[in-house]
């Protein structure tokens, strides 16, 4: 069994792994000047820890990428702090400031540690069967 002290040190060295910055936005109802309504992207998380890494690294999504039509797209994946609520109509920007990815959905995973979120990715190649 790990001593405290040694979680601890694993978290914080799992923490800066989290090597990048991301925002989290989300569609929101927002009234127009004439009386209409519109959905629009408005920020919910800024500058949130995160990293991109290749898609496929765990059972979850090479089950997803096999079953189903998303192989003939780019995807790609995000690491996030696990204490982030992070939902299918989200939008991720990284960098800061930089790309929008559309999230296809969030895995769970090291017991709220982290959350897996797989992303549209048009600059990722799609898989080759």
């Amino acid at each position: 069994m790990m001593a405290p002290e040694e979680i601890t040190d694993l978290r914080a060295t799992g923490g800066a792994a989290l090597s990048g910055e991301c925002d989290i936005t989300r569609k929101q109802r927002v009234r127009q000047p004439n009386g209409a309504w519109k959905d629009q992207q408005v920020p919910v998380e800024t500058s949130v820890p995160c990293r991109k890494i290749p898609t496929g690294q765990t059972p979850e999504e090479r089950v997803l990428l096999e079953n189903t039509t998303l192989a003939n797209r780019g995807v790609s994946t995000f690491l996030i702090t696990g204490d982030h609520n992070v939902y299918k109509d989200d939008v991720i920007i990284y960098p800061v400031g930089g790309k929008e990815y559309g999230v296809i959905g969030v895995y769970w995973r090291t017991d709220g540690e982290y959350i897996r979120v797989l992303v549209y990715d048009d600059s990722a190649a799609p898989k080759v069967p």
